[in-house]
């Protein structure tokens, strides 16, 4: 059985381990060690395959993390470890890891709708469903690469944006399940656009329509495409 050693701040990793439902994909606390163990990891991979699994996964809760609580502190995959029928470990180490900036003060937040009813959202949903949905859906996958990777500027939101337009079936979807307004997007869209409005951060090089009247500000488009995710991955994870 292939066991993940992680490493960070305890107070994280403990947080982790109580989001974890205990199937697929769980983190488990074995004293003051936290280990993380999958139904991905099977007995036929070796220590490179399953280190390669494990990234995958801590990218995922990367991408989940920063979208929902923000960035403080770390944690990584220490290493990989298999574990024989008679009790003993084969442990390897790379000298290369993958880092997870993650904030864990809160294991639940609200979300309000563009209605203005709130529900319930659990950051870190259980780390098998996060890893699931990523495994599944191809957009969900790259929204959490672009959120891991990426600063959260207007090009990037853009991107972020287009993903979930394209896996709903259009902007149209997005406003009618309420997740946000049609024109609240345009005007999202329409200062990301304009070099007048966004000046460098700007998706175009030239201002070829006018300016928008009322101009987004970047904090407010980073809560606006934040608010359509977390409504997104809240209606893939039921």
């Amino acid at each position: 059985m292939w066991v993940v050693k992680l490493s960070g701040n305890t107070s994280d990793l403990s947080t982790l381990a109580q989001c974890s439902d205990g199937s697929t994909t769980r983190i488990l606390q074995e004293e003051q060690n936290y280990s993380l163990r999958s139904d991905e990891f099977l007995v036929g991979d070796d220590a490179e395959t399953v280190f390669m699994k494990a990234s995958g996964i801590v990218e995922v809760l990367k991408g989940a993390t920063i979208l929902l609580l923000g960035a403080v502190c770390s944690i990584r995959v220490a290493s990989v470890e298999f574990l024989h029928e008679d009790g003993k470990r084969d442990i390897t180490l790379f000298a290369e890891t993958i880092k997870l900036r993650l904030s864990a003060s809160a294991v639940t937040m609200k979300v309000t709708r563009n209605d203005g009813k709130n529900e319930a959202w659990h950051p870190v949903i259980p780390v098998d469903r996060l890893v699931h949905l990523a495994s599944q859906n191809k957009a969900v996958a790259l929204v959490f690469r672009l959120l891991a990777d990426k600063p959260l500027d207007w090009i990037n939101l853009y991107r972020i944006l287009e993903i979930v337009e394209s896996d709903v079936g259009g902007l149209c979807v997005i406003d009618k399940k309420k997740w946000a307004s049609e024109k609240t997007i345009k005007r999202f869209k329409h200062t990301a656009n304009s070099p007048e409005a966004s000046g460098l951060e700007a998706r175009h090089g030239s201002q070829t329509t006018q300016p928008p009247k009322n101009p987004m500000k970047i904090s407010d488009a980073q809560s606006l495409v934040k608010s359509i995710v977390q409504a997104w991955l809240l209606a893939g994870s039921q």
